[in-house]
Parts: structure tokens; C-alpha cells; sequence
């Protein structure tokens, strides 16, 4: 998973990719009674293809992140593998935003579940961008990642004492 993005954005695109994600046509293939209706638009059976990719929301916020043909590329795949793969050939600045996009439009799915509110598909698409600019900036250059130094202990000079220590705090007792 060559993304530039966070591990849990890489560990969500595993998930998505293996179908594993708790959408409600997922958890109604296991026997769990439920409704199937998507959380975000209440009209459509909440399935990765609906919810990802063809939810009414989630085509605006493709659109505004002017990835609408790429959307419409991966909506036409037949499964999450399928998806995942064409993601993953992308160039490298499509293929951050496109699984921070899946991972935004999830965190925002679950938002909606629990009760939160719903936000419009450009807050959304800006909340996109910002992830993928600071995780872009965050991200360590090839040339330093390459170049790792082993650092070595030293001694600290004679004005300073180094401590190292585990340390945990409990509130009600103060220790």
C-alpha cells in the first residue's frame, strides 16, 4: 500500500478492499435484521458501491475534488478489489485523495449512524483536501526515508541528567 496517508487510512483500504466494512448489506448477508437503507441518504441499500461511490452526497464531494471521471471509472468495477486496484495504479496524488476521500465519506457514514449531523458534501470535500495536504506535508521526502542514520546513545554533557521513564498518571488518586 504505497499511499501517502495515515495507517489507518492504509489498514480502512484493507478493510475496503476485502468487503469487510460493517455496511448494513454486508451485516444483512450475516443474518443481522436490520435496515437497509444508506445512512447518509436513506433512499438506496447501503452497499461500498451505493455508499462510496454512488450516494448522491458522495458524487458531489467526488465532483468538487474534480475526481469525477475517476469516480465514475471505479464505480463501474464489479467488486472492492476491483476498486482498490484501479485506485492503486493511480498517480500518487490521485491515489492518496481517492483513499482519503473512501476513509472521509466512512468516518462520515458512522458520524450520521451515531446521531452526529450531516454536513454538506463541499465541508466534506474541504475537510478531504485538508487531510490529504497535511498528510502530504507530513509525509518523510524519498531521499530521507532512504537515508536513515542509526543514532546512536550519547552521554549527556555534564550540565544535563537524561531520564527515561514509563510513566503512568491516574486522575483520582493523583499518582
Amino acid at each position: 500500500w504505497d499511499v501517502q496517508c495515515a495507517n489507518k487510512v492504509k489498514h480502512f483500504m484493507w478493510r475496503f478492499c476485502h468487503n469487510s466494512l460493517a455496511l448494513r448489506m454486508n451485516l444483512k448477508r450475516r443474518h443481522i435484521d436490520l435496515d437497509t437503507r444508506c445512512v447518509v441518504c436513506n433512499r438506496l441499500d447501503e452497499d461500498g458501491a451505493h455508499l462510496f461511490l454512488k450516494c448522491k452526497d458522495m458524487v458531489k464531494v467526488w465532483e468538487l475534488l474534480s475526481l469525477g471521471k475517476q469516480r465514475e471509472v471505479l464505480a463501474s468495477k464489479c467488486s472492492a478489489k476491483e476498486v482498490t486496484e484501479t485506485i492503486m495504479a493511480m498517480k500518487d496524488d490521485q491515489r492518496s485523495i481517492c483513499c482519503i476521500a473512501l476513509w472521509w465519506c466512512w468516518l462520515r457514514r458512522n458520524e450520521i449512524r451515531e446521531g452526529g449531523q450531516r454536513r454538506e458534501p463541499a465541508s466534506l470535500a474541504h475537510s478531504i483536501q485538508v487531510t490529504a495536504t497535511e498528510w502530504s506535508k507530513s509525509a518523510p521526502s524519498p531521499s530521507v526515508a532512504g537515508s536513515r542514520s542509526i543514532q546512536r546513545w550519547e552521554k549527556p554533557r555534564g550540565d544535563q541528567v537524561k531520564v527515561n521513564c514509563d510513566v503512568a498518571f491516574e486522575t483520582v488518586s493523583g499518582n
